[in-house]
């Protein structure tokens, strides 16, 4: 099996020039082989956030305006999981989408960051339309899991536990 790796076009950019301005809006998601060769597209970003990995080793996840996707690195086979929306700033009338939907290596669980704060949310089953889970009132299992907020985060041990951080502490925990 060929081994690949994967990465936002402009990131790479991004990390060779001296200015970092953001992801760019005609950044595209491509593969390229880890013995070098010309960039595979997957998918034209068009909003797409980066890339986050499972233990699915066939499919690469990316959070879209839509919400979570999944597909396959051909860009085939493209999978609507959920979007996740909360409570934004005093004067948004209607709820506000995460900041993006990361989900654990095994692919049960998703953390979800609106507003710095962070919820552990149970990634539904997919087929059909992808829910839209209201961290307020949600049909899926959901946990916050922050008080003050979280500056960065990620899953560890395999999904087993999850780190959190903010102001340059780090705070491991157990799901």
């Amino acid at each position: 099996m060929e081994r690949k790796s994967c990465c936002c076009a402009a990131r790479l950019d991004r990390e060779n020039s001296g200015f970092d301005g953001g992801q760019t809006s005609n950044a595209d998601l491509v593969w390229i082989s880890a013995d070098g060769g010309e960039p595979n597209l997957i998918l034209p970003a068009r909003g797409a956030g980066g890339p986050h990995f499972t233990n699915e080793k066939d499919r690469i996840y990316v959070y879209t305006p839509g919400g979570l996707i999944s597909l396959r690195y051909d860009g085939t086979d493209r999978r609507n999981h959920l979007q996740v929306k909360g409570q934004g700033l005093y004067f948004f009338e209607e709820p506000i989408p995460a900041d993006d939907l990361v989900p654990s290596p095994d692919g049960q669980w998703v953390i979800a960051p609106i507003m710095n704060q962070l919820y552990v949310v149970a990634m539904p089953p997919v087929g059909g339309e992808a829910p839209t889970v209201m961290v307020s009132t949600p049909a899926v299992p959901l946990k916050r899991i922050t008080d003050i907020g979280a500056d960065y985060y990620g899953w560890a041990d395999g999904g087993k536990n999850r780190d959190l951080g903010r102001w340059r502490q780090l705070f491991p925990a157990a799901i």
